[in-house]
């Protein structure tokens, strides 16, 4: 969604809605978890649920800092943003890697730790 909408001019409204939709979701099943299971839950959002998502989230601030640059150059400078579009893409492919490496934390983890909770 976030590659996408950089993509386009309107597309930084929709990019702020994602990330900040994507977000809250992540921290309201965190807070769920320690609310409803004290500190079983806290031990799984710290040995499961965090490793990989501080990953994907990091990746996920890349790119949207990246498309709203991007987004930002095709209003002004719609010229020179036409020509940055392959410095786009790559640096859209390494983010993309770092986020794979965050779902490959996140499996192995699950694969790993979960046996450990029963809820």
């Amino acid at each position: 969604v976030i590659i996408i909408s950089g993509t386009s001019i309107a597309g930084k409204n929709i990019i702020l809605f994602y990330t900040i939709l994507n977000f809250s979701s992540l921290s309201m099943i965190a807070s769920y978890l320690y609310s409803e299971y004290n500190l079983k839950g806290l031990e799984y959002c710290l040995l499961v649920f965090y490793p990989g998502k501080m990953i994907y989230l990091f990746s996920s601030l890349l790119a949207v800092k990246n498309a709203i640059e991007y987004c930002n150059a095709l209003k002004c400078r719609p010229v020179e943003a036409i020509n940055s579009k392959k410095r786009y893409i790559c640096t859209n492919g390494i983010i993309f890697l770092l986020f794979a490496s965050g779902i490959t934390i996140d499996f192995i983890m699950i694969k790993t730790f979960s046996s450990l909770f029963t809820f």
